[in-house]
């Protein structure tokens, strides 16, 4: 193993993200820094567009590489910004990720064996990584090391610092959503029970089956799951009757035009409510994603009905799609007007918040090009759709498709090396850190509507469709705190020039990776200025 130490330097200037190591660092370690300190300042709420990092790395190996250091370098960066002494002898290792979630990362058991070389008597270790922890058998009677498992940077600044950043809040579910999203999900479901009754069961099962889901979801007051049920029962019974109609060519032709004139009006609408508050935010969002996806729908309708190999059911189903969507948007704009915390959202701060969060996916996309041999096609699709809109004057919709393009590939990120027998567990975890946000978002006065109800869903798929719950969990955990992008809360912090703060660095690989991480404070209390701590 090789033993590092990094310093870290704050001074007043725009936010920007410095590193200088010696021996020279891999571009994903860069970019992990990066991640590291976006984590730690969203963490804390805090501004730190005013303030440049000064990162300083110094390893006796060949090459520093690997983002085996990101959730190291994230409770560093923590610890200085909130001055906060660090146990010297407590080691972590795993990649840092959207919402503070620790991810796996390779070589574990020979990471922590380094550690413990180094007289570290604590090894934190990423929760379900793919790893025998019977491989740990015995570390503490031969090398003094106890191993914990930790999923989330909350529960390792515990051990590091000795505070207590878990949110044990319970969310406050708003009543104003359940009235209307319970109104909503009804809409949506008495909608698809008519569309049902042209048919004979036989003839209509599976739109029957998603309309019993439905109202299933309904008692239960799972509203957002069953509008996404009685959605798919509706698209299912409509496809149905416009095929029973058998429509001509320009029949269909012509429908398509209609939808598309009432598209137009819907967006229209939209466009007249101003933005106020998160909740309007998230409508507008919800709203217009809805609108132009039914659009998208309407214009491959007619590409199908007028291509050369003429797919009359196809542009069907696309119409019958574009139909309900539109519907569904209509009954998703009942949000707007919401009461809550107000924000200022001119079109400044929407155009920032927009190639921010594009920013973000760009670096995600790279990181993952550089440390899988995986397809990002999608998510970059995802982004030049994203790009699309903000060159339209759509910064609202840029930044949720950039949201929801980010959470797919933080899922990618989030669980490389994760045991599949653990798939449950995982579920459940990342379910409770969204809790736990959306929570955080209940104390300050506002309620995530778009972000609740993905978590509503993803917890009602969790025993049937996992991959869906974990994806839904994603889209939750990235679209709960949109107002770190539009309100900024100040922090004081000290300018640090001649103070550092050291800790060192145990890897299995030579030269090759960042791995565990050992921090040790060294601070110079005659230099440095007391910070006045951020009121929790």
């Amino acid at each position: 193993g090789s033993v590092a130490t990094l310093k870290l330097e704050i001074e007043e200037g725009s936010g920007r993200v410095f590193m200088d190591s010696f021996p020279l660092s891999k571009i994903d370690t860069q970019i992990s820094t990066r991640f590291a300190k976006e984590v730690a300042c969203n963490f804390l709420e805090a501004d730190c567009s005013n303030y440049d990092f000064f990162y300083t790395i110094r390893a006796n190996s060949a090459l520093i590489g690997g983002p085996s250091a990101g959730a190291a370098i994230t409770i560093l960066t923590i610890s200085v910004l909130e001055d906060l002494p660090i146990d010297e002898h407590t080691s972590i290792t795993g990649t840092i990720n959207t919402g503070g979630i620790i991810g796996p990362v390779g070589s574990v058991a020979a990471k922590a064996q380094s550690a413990a070389n180094a007289g570290v008597r604590q090894v934190l270790i990423p929760r379900y990584t793919v790893v025998n922890m019977s491989n740990f058998t015995g570390y503490e009677d031969e090398y003094g090391v106890e191993v914990v498992e930790v999923s989330h940077i909350s529960e390792a600044l515990y051990y590091f610092t000795g505070v207590d950043y878990t949110n044990y809040e319970e969310v406050n579910i708003s009543e104003s959503y359940i009235d209307t999203m319970g109104q909503i999900s009804i809409e949506l479901c008495d909608r698809a029970q008519e569309l049902s009754k042209v048919y004979d069961v036989d003839e209509n099962v599976s739109a029957l089956n998603l309309l019993k889901k439905g109202k299933l979801a309904v008692e239960s007051n799972q509203h957002y799951s069953a509008a996404s049920f009685c959605f798919g029962s509706g698209l299912n019974s409509r496809n149905q009757m416009i095929l029973d109609q058998k429509l001509t060519n320009n029949q269909i032709a012509l429908k398509v035009n209609e939808t598309r004139d009432y598209a137009t009006d819907l967006l229209v609408s939209a466009k007249t409510w101003p933005l106020k508050t998160l909740t309007d935010l998230e409508t507008y969002m919800a709203v217009t994603d809805r609108i132009f996806e039914a659009r998208d729908r309407l214009d491959t309708s007619e590409e199908f009905l007028f291509s050369n190999e003429s797919n009359i059911n196809a542009s069907i189903f696309q119409l019958a799609y574009a139909t309900e969507r539109l519907y569904s948007a209509k009954s998703w704009s009942v949000f707007f007007g919401t009461e809550g915390r107000e924000f200022n959202f001119d079109k400044k701060a929407l155009d920032e918040s927009c190639l921010k969060k594009i920013s973000e996916v760009e670096e995600r996309i790279q990181y993952v090009n550089l440390i899988l041999p995986t397809d990002t096609d999608d998510s970059r699709d995802s982004i030049r759709k994203a790009y699309k809109d903000y060159n339209s004057g759509n910064p609202e919709l840029c930044l949720y498709k950039a949201s929801i393009a980010k959470a797919r590939i933080d899922l990618l990120l989030n669980s490389i090396s994760i045991d599949p027998e653990y798939t449950d567990e995982v579920i459940d975890d990342r379910l409770r850190i969204v809790k736990a946000l959306i929570a955080k978002q209940n104390q300050k006065g506002m309620f995530p509507i778009v972000a609740y109800s993905y978590y509503e869903y993803a917890n009602t798929l969790k025993e049937t469709d996992k991959f869906s719950a974990l994806l839904y969990a994603g889209y939750a955990l990235e679209l709960a705190n949109l107002d770190i992008y539009f309100e900024k809360k100040k922090i004081d912090f000290p300018k640090i020039s001649s103070d550092q703060i050291w800790f060192f660095v145990a890897g299995s690989m030579v030269g090759f990776s960042l791995s565990t991480l050992l921090f040790k404070l060294s601070i110079n209390n005659n230099k440095k200025s007391k910070k006045p701590k951020k009121k929790r």
